[in-house]
């Protein structure tokens, strides 16, 4: 089933009135992930997750790569802050139980067949972003 086969399907049964626990149940299927080449990259389409980004600091939920691959997504990027993980401020002392959470998120993505790209828009002396790292 395609994305916008699914789409169709959750639309009419919305209409229909049917129960959206049968829509799920029709889209269990875990695809196959497409193969990077160095001269061909393949189509990735899907979501950013802040879990680790923006101060949250919360623990990816294993739904969301469930959801995202019911709605035929293959792809989570994760936007990576280095304060997540770091104790007291120093960035020398690692927490590894937040290590383990984004570990956790890699597992899930192989668990749903989704690619997992963890992306560092901070790290200690750099940032992609406002304010400015020391």
């Amino acid at each position: 089933m395609n994305r916008r086969d699914l789409l169709k399907l959750g639309l009419a049964s919305l209409a229909a009135g049917t129960c959206a626990h049968t829509v799920q149940a029709q889209t269990t299927r875990t695809p196959q992930l497409p193969e990077p080449r160095y001269d061909k990259l393949p189509i990735w389409r899907g979501f950013n997750l802040l879990e680790k980004f923006n101060r949250s600091n919360r623990r990816f939920r294993e739904d969301d790569f469930r959801w995202i691959r019911d709605f035929g997504f293959n792809f989570v990027r994760l936007p990576m802050d280095y304060h997540m993980w770091i104790i007291d401020g120093d960035w020398r002392r690692i927490n590894e139980r937040v290590l383990e959470e984004i570990d956790e998120a890699v597992e899930f993505g192989e668990k749903y067949g989704i690619h997992v790209n963890i992306n560092f828009h901070r790290a200690p002396g750099y940032t992609v972003a406002r304010p400015a790292e020391e």
